[in-house]
């Protein structure tokens, strides 16, 4: 017996499928690490790990006063692996995020509790 998926809206499907690039590319992956977490844990992760070049990315990203807000939320710490984890309680790895499950509302409530803005500066390296 198949199981059709549940439909879903237009533009929730276009929503769903972007998988994140451009100059904040990073910055979309620990966002939905992030809500991953909370939708798991129901708290807001402590810690964000990822190699020393992903760091370095969001380092460039963001000015000195949104990067240091971005610190105040979350311990960042460097690993020797490529990609990124956040943790806390329990540990979500960006690789197994997995982008139809996750919950739109709850990723808009991460942008708004880590409440850091790119520089306007930068549209690519």
């Amino acid at each position: 017996m198949s199981r059709t998926p549940a439909a879903r809206p237009p533009d929730a499907v276009f929503r769903l499928s972007n998988v994140p690039n451009g100059v904040d590319a990073n910055f979309r992956r620990l966002l939905m690490a992030c809500t991953v977490y909370r939708q798991k844990y129901g708290e807001w992760p402590s810690q964000a790990r990822m190699n020393a070049a992903l760091l370095q990315d969001l380092a460039r990203l963001f000015d000195g006063e949104n990067f240091s807000r971005l610190a105040q939320h979350l311990e960042l710490r460097t690993r020797y692996k490529v990609g990124l984890s956040v943790g806390g309680r329990g540990v979500i790895e960006y690789e197994d995020v997995d982008h139809a499950r996750l919950d739109h509302e709850v990723l808009d409530l991460a942008e708004r509790w880590l409440a850091v803005e790119p520089r306007r500066d930068i549209e690519h390296y």
